[in-house]
Formats: structure tokens, C-alpha cells, sequence
């Protein structure tokens, strides 16, 4: 199935996917960046409603992150403008708006329970140089974590080419996810070129699973190098007041990640994308780290992102070769 037109002001037509889901009802939520609001589709692609609108009021938002869903059927909307989320019921009237931090707040959220979320946090000081990632344990809507599960910092020298794509790669390009369904119990895999690995935690922070796999590093292609670089510059001067591209000449990372995003798939286990594959290509375990075996969506592609929920794996492209997005449920 899939959902996506170029132009007009068809329902069917997105600015920028920030994220997507399937809610508590069985519908599709695409949370759209560029016009601000949430599009509903039914299972088959029809469009059901429009729902939010772009703005500063109650329940509106301007620079949506990412969404994620609770246990009992509401549906959050992470937000760089509010610092912090909006909350929604099943219905998606607004329940509730939570911005406890006054910068760098989390950009991806899963929840473990009704009161506590995995909060994937860039703490960056540009003045500095120094970067930290962490994912954590947090208490619904307090500011500080409960439990520091992992971290990776780094500090850049200098201002010079290299130096700001360090700081970009690590800020922006490298962002963490987790996965869960709700139950006590989250999936991470870091961004490493050299590393495969895959961890599970439960919500005291104790380490329940450890998945390793020894594989080769991949060099990226030129062209997916050269993508990169046009696509982000394209991103940063679409959000910029000015509308200007970076203003430096960006260094991607020579090597593809072992390990794209970790998914619970439509059957209930881990699905782990791999990065060092072109399309979307998946290592399938147990929830105990056994291998099952795999599964692929042969269309290569450097951007792809991917959601997995119970009816299928919600994919969109962030730098799509039609030149506009379109999402796909590959059941």
C-alpha cells in the first residue's frame, strides 16, 4: 500500500514526514512537518481527516520531531517549538501539553509504561564543542531522567570544515531511536559503522538482552556520499531564515551504519534494518535474541525510515528519487 502524490493540495500529498504510526483504532497518523498537522488514513491509504493545524495555540505545533504512542491509546507529538510534547487521546483532542525543558529536548521518544518513556536527548554545546547523546529512563513530564541507560559524547575542535561536520554528523544525522510496545521492556541499536549491536533494557535500567554480529564494514558509494550532502543542504536552507543551504562543505561518514533502526515487527519480533544493505533489508530475532531469519523490500534508497507496528512496516523516504515522499505499508 502506499500513499503519496507530487503536486496540489491533495490529502494524499506531503511537505516533509517528520513521522508515522498505526493508533490504538487501526488508522495510519502522519505527522507532517512542513504544513503542521496530522494526516489520517485508513489501512487501505484513504484519507480520513485532517487533524491540528501549524501554528503557537493549544495543540499546534511548528517543528515536529517525531510521534509515539502510549499503552492506553494516546498519541504524542514531540515538538522543538513547545521543548518538549503534546498530548492526545485516542480521538486526538488534545490532552495535555508538556514542555519541562528549556533547550535540547528529546527529538524521539517509545514508551515503557502509561507514566515512564525512553527519551533519546542531543545535549550540544556549540560554544564548547562538546556533544552528548543519551538515551533514558523519564518520568512523564519531568525534566531530568530516571535512569541514564547509555550515552556517547564527543568534542570538536576548532571550526573548520571538518570540525562543524563532526558536529553536524553527530547532532543531526547520527539521531538515536528505540522501540518497545508499551510493556516495561526497550530495544536500541547505536549508529555505528564498525559495531553491530543491539541492546534491550528493562525499566529499572537493568540489561536484558545483548545481541552481537560480526560483519564487515561497508564504504559508501559516491553517490550516496553526494546525495547526502545535497539533501542536507536542501534541509537546513528549507528551515533557515534566509533560506540558505549550510555554508561549509559537509563531510559525510565514509561507511554505511551496521544498523539502520530496530523495529517490533508485525509479527511481535525484532526486526533490525541493516545499513550496510541496499532497500530495506532486516535481521528478524526472538525476543530472546534467537535468529529467525530475514526479510527485504527490494528498492535501494540511502534515506529510508521505518516504523513497525502489528499490520505491517510503515517506510517513507526522506530524499525520495521522484522527488516528493511517499509512504508505504509493507505488510
Amino acid at each position: 500500500m502506499e500513499i503519496g502524490e507530487e503536486l496540489g493540495d491533495s490529502t494524499d500529498s506531503f511537505g516533509y514526514i517528520a513521522d508515522a504510526l498505526i493508533d490504538s483504532n487501526g488508522q495510519i497518523l502522519v505527522c507532517d512537518e512542513m504544513e503542521g498537522c496530522l494526516k489520517v488514513f485508513d489501512l487501505n491509504g484513504d484519507f480520513i481527516r485532517l487533524s491540528l493545524h501549524r501554528g503557537s495555540g493549544p495543540g499546534e505545533f511548528r517543528t515536529a520531531r517525531s510521534m509515539f504512542s502510549m499503552p492506553d491509546g494516546r498519541v504524542c507529538v514531540l515538538t522543538g517549538d513547545r521543548l518538549g510534547y503534546l498530548a492526545f487521546d485516542d480521538s486526538l483532542d488534545l490532552v495535555e501539553e508538556c514542555s519541562p525543558w528549556f533547550q535540547n529536548s528529546p527529538y524521539y521518544a517509545t514508551a515503557l509504561s502509561d507514566s515512564e518513556l525512553v527519551m533519546c536527548r542531543h545535549h550540544g554545546n556549540a560554544a564548547t564543542g562538546n556533544m552528548l547523546q543519551t538515551v533514558a529512563v523519564y518520568r512523564w513530564g519531568e525534566p531530568e531522567w530516571k535512569t541514564l541507560l547509555w550515552k556517547d559524547s564527543m568534542r570538536v575542535e576548532g571550526d573548520g570544515d571538518e570540525a562543524l561536520s563532526a558536529m553536524l554528523r553527530f547532532s543531526l544525522v547520527d539521531q538515536l531511536s528505540t522501540c518497545g510496545v508499551g510493556d516495561g521492556i526497550v530495544y536500541f541499536a547505536p549508529n555505528d559503522p564498525h559495531l553491530y549491536e543491539v541492546f534491550a533494557w528493562d525499566s529499572s535500567g537493568e540489561e536484558v538482552l545483548h545481541i552481537t554480529r560480526t560483519m564487515a564494514p561497508v564504504v559508501r558509494t559516491e553517490q550516496e556520499i553526494a546525495d547526502e550532502v545535497f539533501y542536507l543542504n536542501a534541509y537546513m536552507a528549507s528551515r533557515s531564515t534566509g533560506h540558505r543551504p549550510l555554508g561549509f562543505d559537509y563531510e559525510p561518514e565514509p561507511y554505511r551504519d551496521m544498523i539502520a533502526e530496530v523495529e517490533i515487527g508485525p509479527d511481535s519480533n525484532l526486526w533490525v534494518r541493516l545499513g550496510t544493505r541496499e532497500g530495506l533489508f532486516f535481521d528478524i530475532y526472538d525476543r530472546n535474541g534467537d535468529p529467525l531469519g530475514h526479510a527485504f523490500y527490494d528498492d535501494p534508497g540511502w534515506s529510508w525510515e521505518t516504523r513497525g507496528t502489528p499490520c505491517g512496516i510503515l517506510a517513507w523516504e526522506l530524499d525520495p528519487p521522484e522527488g516528493y515522499q511517499k509512504l508505504y505499508l509493507l505488510r
